[in-house]
């Protein structure tokens, strides 16, 4: 498959990690033999007994815009549009070999005018034309396949990098931002809303909002496989010109990539996660460095109670910091006083934090702070010492 004239459409965070993740040692070789056991004709016979094959004696109108959104993409393809009865709104593809079909759900259809269509249906073109389909993230969130911890988040990441990747597609094959921009509004929301300019500024406010600060559930026990829509809107608002551009000239190739705006969207995603792929605090030293601020904001009121610890353990559990948790809170309880010293020393000690990486740092020990009740005095002092230790 040819995808040359496409390739500078490509988010390159997602690119980069789809080629780390390719190239480990430790997915390889499972990626090379997962669906090896599962027939074609299973595919198939899943989809005839559960979704409406479209053609254009069926639905004409339907048939045209997906042979439409073919030619836009300018990549020969072999697949079918099928649609299924659900309430959700919902896409996938399926694919097997060279040859993929995709899934629409029938609330799409019936509430999604032409145009949000035909940027759903390019979204999930882009997940084909990228090979997306080659790293089944669901199947390794499901827990059936043991893989490095540090892996898993690589995988979430990439994911999410994926859905802006697809996006960019999307927004090709409908050619309007604001049809990309219902579209999201509507799958975030579920209304359907005739002021276009309301969508969008509603989306717009939200991205400003998610870039200062982090994700308000950042302590969740699930791996996310989108990343927030309001950073999908952005990233197509600022590709949204050259995208377009590109529509109905199949053979012209985009000489340059977006390098500047992949850049902020990058810092976006990360910042809006501090356990994603890429954070100071995926690292060890990283991951030390904030259990050591929590605990000491944790005991700044003279003990470490159940409902820090168990917020102390859930984030190491979640992060797959490579820490002995245990060990580490034991010395703290072991001497508080003590141990308090030494961590404001070690902080002083930190050269390489960034303002941004600090002010997150502050963020999650509030959350600490606070998991037990409303902060304290002495909660804040201990929040104002780690901030001035390391230059905060």
């Amino acid at each position: 498959m040819n995808t040359g004239h496409l390739d500078n459409l490509r988010f390159q965070y997602e690119r980069w990690l789809f080629n780390q993740l390719n190239s480990s040692s430790a997915l390889s070789p499972i990626l090379g033999s997962i669906g090896q056991d599962r027939e074609d004709y299973m595919r198939k016979r899943y989809l005839l007994s559960t979704s409406a094959k479209i053609t254009e004696a069926l639905l004409p109108d339907l048939y045209r815009l997906y042979q439409e959104c073919l030619t836009y993409v300018g990549v020969e393809l072999t697949g079918n549009l099928y649609v299924q009865q659900n309430s959700q709104y919902n896409a996938f593809i399926d694919c097997s070999g060279n040859c993929f079909n995709i899934v629409v759900s029938s609330s799409i259809i019936k509430d999604f005018d032409t145009r949000e269509i035909a940027f759903v249906i390019g979204h999930e073109l882009g997940h084909v034309i990228f090979g997306h389909n080659k790293i089944p993230a669901g199947f390794f969130f499901s827990g059936e396949m043991q893989i490095p911890h540090e892996l898993i988040h690589m995988i979430s990441s990439w994911s999410k990098a994926s859905e802006i990747s697809a996006d960019r597609l999307g927004l090709l094959c409908c050619g309007n931002l604001r049809s990309a921009a219902s579209a999201f509004f509507k799958l975030v929301s579920g209304l359907c809303l005739e002021d276009d300019e309301a969508v969008i500024r509603c989306l717009s406010a939200q991205y400003n909002e998610v870039k200062a600060i982090s994700e308000a559930q950042w302590l969740s026990d699930d791996i996310s496989t989108h990343p927030l829509i309001p950073i999908r809107y952005k990233s197509l608002e600022l590709v949204a010109l050259d995208v377009i551009a590109l529509r109905g000239q199949r053979d012209k190739v985009m000489l340059r990539g977006f390098d500047d705006i992949d850049a902020q969207i990058t810092k976006v995603l990360i910042g809006s996660d501090p356990f994603e792929y890429g954070s100071v605090f995926r690292s060890r030293e990283g991951g030390s460095l904030l259990v050591l601020s929590l605990l000491y904001v944790a005991v700044c009121d003279g003990e470490l109670n159940a409902a820090e610890e168990s917020f102390i353990r859930r984030l190491n559990g979640k992060s797959g910091f490579d820490l002995n948790i245990d060990e580490v809170i034991a010395n703290c309880k072991a001497g508080i006083r003590r141990f308090r010293d030494g961590v404001i020393a070690e902080l002083r000690g930190i050269k390489t934090l960034s303002g941004n990486d600090v002010t997150r740092l502050l963020d999650i020990c509030r959350q600490i702070a606070i998991c037990d009740g409303a902060l304290n005095t002495s909660e804040v002092d201990g929040l104002g010492r780690v901030a001035q230790a390391l230059g905060g």
